[in-house]
């Protein structure tokens, strides 16, 4: 997996959020890895985000990272 900068991630999740009367704005997050997609799309404003990650180390690294982020 790759860990990319959260600032650009927020950055291309915001690109694609739909607009507020769009209700509740959902994004599904396939090969979620380590979770810096989730992090970023959350940050962006997404209204829930849904991850799957079938390695459980990588998910066990995505969780802490959701937690450190808040998310």
């Amino acid at each position: 997996t790759t860990v990319k900068p959260i600032t650009l991630i927020k950055w291309l999740a915001t690109l694609l959020l739909p607009p507020d009367s769009v209700k509740p704005r959902r994004l599904l997050v396939p090969f979620a890895g380590v979770a810096s997609e989730m992090i970023g799309a959350m940050q962006a404003g997404w209204d829930e985000v849904v991850g799957v990650e079938q390695d459980s180390g990588y998910s066990k690294i995505a969780r802490c990272r959701l937690e450190h982020w808040e998310c």
